[in-house]
């Protein structure tokens, strides 16, 4: 990760045991992240954790975000929850991954002087502290997310941007309000005032990323939070642009894979550039968006933020002949 200046960080260590008094006390938060199937630690993954720390192996480094009165796990929340539940006794460790400790499933069953050594393993910490900017501490979050291979950005920004989330939320209500059938896909639906918002503008929205990792369109939409009100979006008129949301058909677009072309083929719609008016017609936008897709120049294949603004323009010529 790129730390410029504007950055402030601070480096201390921290033993295990202040760590989980924290968390105790409520004073050390985790934010909820949910993480990619190929990353999940099962109990095999966990058992080598403590494993590798009953044996003195070198600690990962941690970030927590120390910006407010509470602080938060930015990088190991893993870790470190692995740690509390085998303290606490949630936490029943495998054999087979413990080698030489595999008499200490749980913690209870430790020597004295094993329980000293982990309580007093000592962790390296970068903390982030007051005065960084809310747009700037979610991008550090984002960071963190990518390096932990975390796959829901939403959590982190529920608490960054708690006023513009709140209202985004309401607007959501509204949404599903107009169009009750697609209530289930409520974690999509999110995402359309934020791009409402940036529908005319994408190369001006696309422009201000400036972090490298895995492209994600939230990584464009989220940070719009931070100064998100009502007073800038006609509710009405973007709701009349989702009019497409009452056909059957709109559900195939939530069950793309591919969340770039949803991105593309509902920003299409929201600026007029092509329309639907039943199922057919819907139908007939997806048949076409899939084919044109999947066909499309190789240096169009990139994952690139700027990149999204020449594939919006790839898709509106070729829907358009």
């Amino acid at each position: 990760m790129i730390v410029s200046d504007k950055y402030t960080f601070r480096k201390q260590i921290l033993v295990c045991e202040q760590i989980l008094d924290m968390i105790d006390k409520d004073s050390l938060k985790f934010v909820g992240h949910t993480y990619g199937t190929n990353s999940r630690w099962d109990v095999g993954l966990k058992s080598m954790f403590i494993y590798q720390l009953l044996s003195g192996f070198q600690t990962p480094e941690l970030m927590l975000d120390g910006s407010e009165k509470n602080w938060y796990v930015i990088t190991g929340e893993r870790q470190l929850k692995c740690i509390y539940e085998y303290i606490n006794g949630s936490l029943t460790l495998s054999e087979e991954a413990l080698g030489e400790f595999k008499k200490y499933k749980r913690f209870e069953e430790l020597p004295l002087m094993l329980k000293r050594k982990l309580l007093n393993t000592e962790f390296f910490i970068t903390v982030l502290n007051p005065g960084v900017t809310r747009s700037d501490r979610y991008r550090i979050y984002e960071m963190g997310s990518v390096t932990e291979g975390s796959s829901d950005l939403w959590a982190v920004a529920k608490f960054v941007f708690p006023e513009g989330y709140n209202n985004l939320e309401r607007i959501v209500d509204n949404i599903i309000l107009s169009y009750p059938s697609i209530k289930p896909n409520r974690r999509q639906i999110v995402r359309l005032p934020l791009l409402w918002n940036i529908r005319n503008d994408v190369e001006k929205f696309t422009s201000r990323v400036s972090i490298s990792g895995s492209t994600k369109i939230d990584s464009i939409l989220i940070p719009q939070l931070e100064d998100y009100c009502s007073a800038g979006i006609d509710e009405q008129a973007m709701i009349d642009k989702l009019s497409f949301l009452r056909y059957e058909a709109c559900k195939k677009f939530f069950s793309w894979k591919s969340q770039s072309l949803k991105t593309i083929i509902i920003l299409l719609i929201m600026n007029g550039s092509v329309k639907v008016d039943n199922n057919d017609s819907l139908d007939t936008l997806i048949k076409k968006s899939k084919r044109f897709w999947e066909k499309r120049p190789y240096n169009l294949r990139f994952s690139s933020y700027n990149m999204l603004s020449e594939q919006i323009k790839y898709m509106s010529n070729k829907l358009n002949k």
